[in-house]
C-alpha cells in the first residue's frame, strides 16, 4: 500500500451565512432538558435519541421527553451517556462514562460493568455494530478512552490494548468496519482511530497503517464513503487532533490542514457524509466544517448562526427537501455548553449558495514545493483593499506582498523564499470579502 501527500491546503473561508437557515435547541428555549448534548441519534421512527453528560440518556418523540438516568424507574443508572447504537434486530446499546454497557429491548435493561465482566468498562465512548449486533450473530464494538477496544458478541467478551500487542494507541475514538460487497465471499476489516495512529484488524492480523508516513498520528474519526478502499472503489475520510482532515483513496493521501498558527489547537473530531456525497466534519476551535470534492467551508460564530465554535457531536438528517446538519456545541466564547444548532441547506440550493463563495478564491500556490519562487493566485469579486502576507510556522510575519486597492479578477503574486530557510510557510489573503489562508512548502 502506497501512501503519499498529494494536497497540502488550508482554505478558510470567512464569508456569511444567513441565521435565518440556522436554528438553535437550547434547555432556556425549551427544546432540550440539558444543553450538555455528547451524541445525537436519530431512531427510524423519526424520534431522537440525545446521550447527555448530566442528564443521562433522553428519548425524545412528538415533543414528549422520556428520561433514563439515575433518578428514574428503570434499571438505568448512568448521568453521563457518550453514545447509543441500534440494531436492525430493534436492540439499544448504550455507552457510559462510568457504569459500564447497556442493553436495551422491549423496556428492559441489561447492565455489562466491570464487576460482572471483570474487565475496565469504564470510560465508553464510541460504539459500532458488526455483521448487525449480537443479536443478529454479529458483534458490537466499543472504544474507549485510556483502556483500548472491546468486542462483544453477546457471549463472549474480547479485550484489544496497547499491553496485549494489538493496538498502537490505548484510546480509541472511532471504529469503522468496511465489508466485502461480494455475498460469497466473508471477509472484512475493522479500523480503528487510536490516540497512536491508524489500525485495522482483519479477523486474525493487526496492522498499524501509515498515514502519509505516520504511524502515531492522533486520529479522532473515521468514515468510509462508497464501500471504502479495500473491497471497493471509495474512499475514506480521517480527522485528527493536529488539525488535519484527510482523504484517502486507497493508495494516496490528500491532506487539508485546518489549524493554523493563528489556530493552533484545532482538530477534526467527526465526520459524516450527506446522500449528495458532501462531507461535513466537527472541529473543536472552528466550528462546523463543509468539504464537497472542490472546496472547503467553515462555519463558525463570526460568519453564521452556530451557538458555539466547539462542535462535540455532529449528525445528519435528511428531509425532503433539505439536509438538516445537527451541531452539539460548545460555546468557548462563554465557556458553557450550548446546546444543538441545526443548519438547514436546501438540496437544490447546496451547489448555489456554494457559488458564491466561488467569487472570491484563494488558489493553492504553484509549484509547490517550491525553490525559491512561487507564484500565489487569487480572484477578487469587486475591487477592493487586499492584503496578502506571508507567515512561518510560529506565526511570524516573513512578508507582506500585497497592501492596497486591486481592481475584480485574477490576481498572481509572485514569492521568492531566496532568503529563508527551508520549511513550511503559511500565505494569508484578507479582503472585505474574507480571509483565507493557505500553507507551502520551500525545499532547498
Amino acid at each position: 500500500m502506497r501512501t503519499m501527500l498529494t494536497l497540502s491546503l488550508i482554505v478558510f473561508l470567512a464569508f456569511s451565512v444567513s441565521a435565518q437557515q440556522w436554528q438553535t435547541l437550547t434547555k432556556e428555549n425549551g427544546k432540550l432538558p440539558s444543553n450538555v448534548i455528547m451524541n445525537i441519534f436519530f431512531d427510524d421512527d423519526g424520534s431522537v435519541w440525545y446521550c447527555t453528560m448530566d442528564t443521562g440518556l433522553v428519548h425524545a418523540s412528538n415533543g414528549e421527553f422520556q428520561f433514563f438516568n439515575s433518578n428514574t424507574d428503570d434499571d438505568f443508572t448512568a448521568d453521563h451517556v457518550n453514545a447509543i447504537v441500534k440494531s436492525s434486530a430493534g436492540v439499544y446499546w448504550v455507552a457510559t462514562e462510568y457504569e459500564g454497557l447497556f442493553r436495551y429491548q422491549n423496556g428492559v435493561w441489561t447492565q455489562y460493568t466491570s464487576q460482572n465482566t471483570g474487565l475496565t468498562l469504564r470510560f465508553l465512548r464510541n460504539l459500532t455494530l458488526e455483521d448487525g449486533g449480537p443479536s443478529n450473530g454479529g458483534a458490537i464494538w466499543i472504544g474507549t478512552w485510556m483502556n483500548g477496544a472491546f468486542r462483544f458478541d453477546g457471549t463472549h467478551w474480547q479485550q484489544f490494548t496497547v499491553d496485549n500487542g494489538t493496538l498502537t494507541g490505548s484510546s480509541v475514538f472511532d471504529i469503522e468496519i468496511e465489508t466485502n460487497p461480494d455475498p460469497n465471499v466473508n471477509e472484512k476489516t475493522i479500523w480503528f482511530a487510536t490516540s497512536n495512529g491508524l489500525d485495522k484488524f482483519d479477523g486474525t492480523h493487526w496492522e498499524n497503517v501509515p498515514v502519509n508516513g505516520d504511524t502515531t498520528l492522533w486520529i479522532n474519526a473515521i468514515t468510509l464513503q462508497d464501500g471504502g478502499t479495500l473491497y471497493a472503489n471509495g474512499k475514506m475520510y480521517i480527522g485528527t487532533e493536529t488539525g488535519e482532515f484527510m482523504e484517502y483513496d486507497g493508495s494516496t493521501w490528500d491532506s487539508y490542514a485546518i489549524s493554523d498558527p493563528w489556530n493552533p489547537n484545532t482538530s477534526v473530531t467527526d465526520i459524516a457524509i450527506d446522500p449528495t456525497g458532501v462531507k461535513w466534519f466537527a472541529t473543536d476551535e472552528q466550528g462546523l466544517g463543509m468539504y464537497d470534492g472542490t472546496q472547503l467551508l467553515l462555519y463558525y460564530k463570526n460568519n453564521s448562526g452556530i451557538a458555539g465554535n466547539n462542535v462535540i457531536d455532529l449528525a445528519l438528517r435528511p428531509q425532503s427537501d433539505s439536509i438538516q446538519v445537527w451541531c452539539a456545541v460548545y460555546d468557548l466564547d462563554s465557556n458553557r455548553y450550548a446546546g444543538i444548532s441545526i443548519y438547514s441547506v436546501p438540496v437544490t440550493g447546496i451547489e448555489a449558495s456554494h457559488s458564491l463563495v466561488h467569487q472570491f478564491t484563494l488558489y493553492p500556490n504553484y509549484p509547490n514545493p517550491f525553490n525559491p519562487t512561487t507564484h500565489i493566485r487569487y480572484r477578487l469579486p469587486n475591487r477592493q483593499h487586499v492584503l496578502l502576507q506571508v507567515f512561518d510556522v510560529e506565526g511570524r510575519l516573513v512578508q507582506t506582498l500585497v497592501n492596497g486597492v486591486q481592481p475584480a479578477g485574477e490576481h498572481d503574486m509572485l514569492f521568492n523564499g531566496a532568503g529563508l530557510s527551508s520549511g513550511t510557510y503559511y500565505y494569508r489573503l484578507k479582503t472585505a470579502s474574507g480571509i483565507r489562508t493557505g500553507n507551502m512548502t520551500l525545499l532547498k
